[in-house]
């Protein structure tokens, strides 16, 4: 018993002066279990119900060919994520982040993405027919050969984005930020341009007048 209690007595003055620290694993350990826990968590995303996606992590996922009809995904983050020939349409994703997202030939038919974030997007040749883009902000984003027939783009900023071979007949673009934008080599016949926002930058296809359209010059 006295042998014991010495031991003990002893145990407890090594540990004042030399206190555990916690396990610290080896920096490459902590990347590889980041980069399986990444995995693993895009995986789910593809088994899981459509009414559960609201404030959805799946910033750069690779989510190629998923089908997300009516998915709830307000406030969802898809950064950098690659949806390309996806199929969103339907889809209620209001105020979502689609920051540089791969969106090429995916379907949003329909969708819902007032106020959405797509800077940087790649839409090339996406549809995105009668699509409700109220205020979203494509800054940057790449519109090549996209489908906008009848799409809802009032109030969107469009700062510098490129519109070739862009499908925009019946297009809305109401009181639309196009400062920069290179309308050049688009089809802007019933497209609504009243009140939407261009400077000296802006480029209009030959012999288009933009006050004809009741367009805003902003000189600064």
């Amino acid at each position: 018993m006295k042998f014991n209690i010495t031991l003990l007595f002893i145990y407890l003055i090594f540990l004042q002066q030399n206190p555990l620290k916690g396990f610290n694993p080896p920096a490459s350990y902590s990347k590889t279990t980041t980069v399986k826990t990444g995995l693993a968590r895009c995986k789910q995303i593809r088994h899981k119900e459509p009414t559960t996606l609201r404030h959805l992590n799946a910033a750069q996922c690779n989510l190629t060919g998923i089908t997300l009809i009516s998915a709830d995904l307000r406030g969802a983050n898809f950064y950098q994520a690659n949806l390309s020939i996806a199929n969103l349409s339907g889809r209620y994703n209001k105020r979502t982040n689609l920051t540089q997202a791969n969106l090429e030939q995916a379907r949003l038919i329909n969708a819902e993405l007032r106020w959405a974030d797509l800077r940087w997007s790649n839409l090339k040749n996406t549809s995105l027919r009668w699509t409700d883009m109220h205020g979203a902000n494509l800054f940057g984003a790449d519109l090549k050969g996209a489908d906008l027939f009848g799409a809802n783009l009032s109030w969107a900023k469009m700062v510098d984005v490129v519109f070739e071979d862009t499908d925009l007949f019946g297009a809305n673009m109401y009181r639309a930020s196009l400062m920069g934008a290179d309308l050049s080599r688009a089809d802007l016949y019933k497209v609504r341009l009243r009140l939407a926002k261009y400077n000296n930058a802006t480029k209009f296809p030959p012999g288009f007048n933009p006050r004809d359209h009741e367009m805003v010059l902003v000189e600064k």
